[in-house]
């Protein structure tokens, strides 16, 4: 398994959302959504995919993409 880190998520996501967001770029095991902190006006969360192959796809299709108004960083999480 291989965990994703993605940040630059709207304020208004959810699991769901991340989930929809990353769903085609392989089999996903968990899926975790941080809300912002007080005064940030974006969000991050993990997707943790089954294969290093599915994280590098997240990886490769997601960096830089911009999504609802915010640009997504996307890393392996550490």
């Amino acid at each position: 398994m291989s965990t994703v880190y993605i940040a630059g998520l709207p304020f208004s996501f959810s699991n769901e959302m991340l989930h929809a967001l990353t769903f085609s770029c392989g089999d996903i095991r968990h899926v975790k959504y941080i809300p912002p902190r007080e005064n940030r006006n974006t969000s991050f969360g993990f997707v943790t995919f089954a294969t290093q192959e599915s994280a590098d796809i997240a990886i490769e299709s997601l960096q830089g993409r911009t999504f609802a108004g915010h640009t997504l960083r996307v890393e392996y999480a550490r």
